[in-house]
């Protein structure tokens, strides 16, 4: 048996406790024997494409749209003295959803030899 109770208004704290209440019920239909569960975990497909823009303009694909999130890998070349990365964010019907501007900050990084580099690995 499924209880569902909706809520008139939004209330956080009694969303919270409604969602408590849920997993204790479940607990206890659990322990007793009125349920048998299998839950399956399956990995999530991606409903956005993530592109990047190269140095020379070039828009690279870094997330694939509709791909299984545990085979999402992407990279981008990108010079040291670049100042910016350009990051477009699409839906699966290819509109533009976002679109932002990462910044270098000179401040975020310190000069250092190889050995203390190697160190921090």
């Amino acid at each position: 048996m499924i209880e569902y109770k909706e809520l008139s208004h939004r209330d956080d704290y009694e969303l919270k406790l409604n969602c408590l209440d849920g997993a204790i019920k479940y607990l206890d239909y659990k322990r007793f024997g009125h349920i048998d569960v299998e839950i399956v975990n399956e990995v999530p497909l991606v409903p956005y494409s993530v592109w990047v823009e190269k140095y020379d303009g070039e828009k690279i694909e870094m997330i694939q749209t509709s791909r299984k999130a545990d085979i999402l890998i992407g990279q981008i070349d990108k010079k040291s003295s670049a100042e910016e990365l350009k990051i477009y964010v699409y839906n699966a019907e290819g509109e533009l959803k976002k679109r932002d501007d990462l910044q270098k900050n000179e401040d975020d990084y310190e000069e250092m030899d190889d050995r203390k580099s190697c160190q921090n690995l």
